[in-house]
């Protein structure tokens, strides 16, 4: 329990004694020091924790009647600005290190006073406004520091964010550390799910978290955010030959010009220094390349989770051949996969995605329309049941915001013969343990991402799963 003295005055004062009395909670005891009873609430003051003092502040020898008790804190809200200082001056006279707040309209500076927060009643009201501006970050201006280290942003249903997990989500220098859904405040998790019209709590370096506000809130040209900013390729010299390495370069290229603000990472394990692929791969570094060759690690788990944070990874982009050997360490690392097909990746016409179920279709939406807008691609959803209405609603509305063409197409037959037949697509698939499996143990699944198996020469975006809310 501590005691606080408030020098009040004026309508303002009215309304903040008034907000005071009915929600503070605390069990501090006010002293409350006015000199006109208009300033007075027009509530009932509890005795056992409101004293009141009617005198003049202003007045070097009436104020020392105040203060004979400590105080924790001084508040002054003061209709007249030249009170207002006086009365400062004037505890001040009685006390150096007495915490003071004061309210004030005028630019004051007293750099030598430690001890006082000034409170312009200027920046506080034209703060509020900006606020309600619409698409303006909502910051903490007296929690903290008060320099927009925390934010609240809310997801629009275009958001890249939109249907991602939390621990799919690069956080470097800042975090998720609530959500506001439907009215309910929630910790999540890192496998739980962001939603359209959620509000994230986000605290974090200012600098960081305005250009987090502009990624949340922005629609299109996101990806490979949020899972993370650049790309990275891993080549392994002695189970890959130099013609698949010449192959992933040139196909990383193309990738690296769909995405134009990400950079490459190149990981070489086994190199073979005085090899002419060497040199080739070498070669690639420049501002927006980096080639790192690892003469210790033989395999790729020894180092891949190390990396994707250490280079703020969002897209690894690899070949059947590594994939097939390494599947289980891909699933592990929950980012974005790319497993580049045989065809050029610049000729791509259109997206694929095989949608069964609402929750399966959901889920991949934002990154299928991110990837195909920056890209320029179509989109084909392949439908498989009557009651995916809502699915095809959910995707329209997203073609319209992304200004995409949207094709629906809804399957008595097996598609998969037509689709073979054409060189020029992007499939999608979330990366689950059915991949995992063998072909034949696939086959057995209901997920769509059996027909992964279909489509292994065909370039392929696979996204992370974890569990959903």
């Amino acid at each position: 329990m501590k005691n606080v003295v408030i020098f009040a005055d004026g309508a303002l004062a009215k309304q903040f004694l008034t907000m005071l009395i009915k929600e503070e909670k605390t069990g501090n005891k006010y002293v409350i020091v006015y000199y006109q009873d208009a300033t007075l609430p027009d509530v009932s003051l509890p005795e056992n924790r409101f004293e009141l003092m009617k005198l003049d502040p202003t007045s070097p020898t009436k104020i020392e009647k105040i203060f004979t008790k400590e105080y924790a804190k001084a508040l002054i809200v003061m209709e007249n600005e030249n009170d207002s200082l006086q009365t400062y001056k004037n505890i001040r006279a009685i006390s150096a290190r007495l915490y003071t707040s004061l309210l004030t309209s005028q630019k004051l500076n007293f750099p030598n006073d430690q001890h006082l927060q000034i409170l312009n009643t200027r920046k506080f009201l034209a703060s509020k406004l900006f606020n309600y501006l619409p698409g303006i970050p909502v910051t903490a201006q007296y929690v903290g520091i008060g320099q927009g280290e925390i934010m609240e942003v809310s997801v629009p249903s275009s958001s890249s964010y939109a249907y991602r997990h939390i621990g799919n989500i690069s956080q470097k220098n800042w975090r998720i550390s609530a959500i506001y859904r439907k009215n309910k405040f929630i910790f999540p998790t890192r496998e739980f799910m962001i939603r359209p019209n959620d509000t994230l709590l986000c605290v974090g370096r200012p600098e960081v978290l305005s250009s987090v506000y502009q990624r949340i809130s922005n629609q299109t040209g996101q990806f490979p955010l949020p899972y993370g900013k650049n790309i990275y390729i891993v080549l392994d010299m002695f189970t890959q030959s130099d013609e698949q390495i010449k192959d992933i370069l040139k196909q990383s290229l193309q990738v690296q010009n769909a995405f134009k603000n990400s950079s490459i990472v190149i990981k070489v394990i086994n190199p073979t220094v005085f090899s002419n692929i060497y040199h080739l791969i070498k070669n690639y570094e420049n501002k927006n390349t980096s080639v790192i060759f690892d003469f210790k690690s033989k395999r790729i788990r020894e180092f891949i989770e190390k990396d994707r944070i250490a280079y703020d990874v969002g897209l690894v982009i690899t070949d059947s051949k590594l994939f097939d050997l390494h599947k289980k360490t891909f699933f592990g690392i929950k980012t974005v996969i790319l497993k580049l097909g045989n065809t050029p990746f610049k000729n791509l016409k259109k997206s694929v995605i095989f949608t069964a179920s609402e929750e399966e279709g959901e889920k991949i939406s934002s990154v299928v329309h991110d990837i195909s807008s920056q890209m320029s691609l179509e989109i084909d959803l392949q439908c498989f049941q009557e009651d995916s209405e809502t699915t095809i609603e959910h995707y329209e509305n997203l073609s319209k915001i992304y200004s995409q063409k949207l094709n629906i197409i809804k399957n008595s037959k097996n598609p998969i013969f037509g689709l073979k037949k054409s060189q020029n697509n992007l499939f999608f698939f979330r990366f689950t343990k059915n991949i995992l499996k063998n072909r034949l143990n696939a086959y057995f699944t209901t997920s769509t991402s059996r027909f992964y198996f279909h489509f292994e020469n065909s370039h392929q975006i696979l996204t992370p799963t974890v569990k959903s809310n």
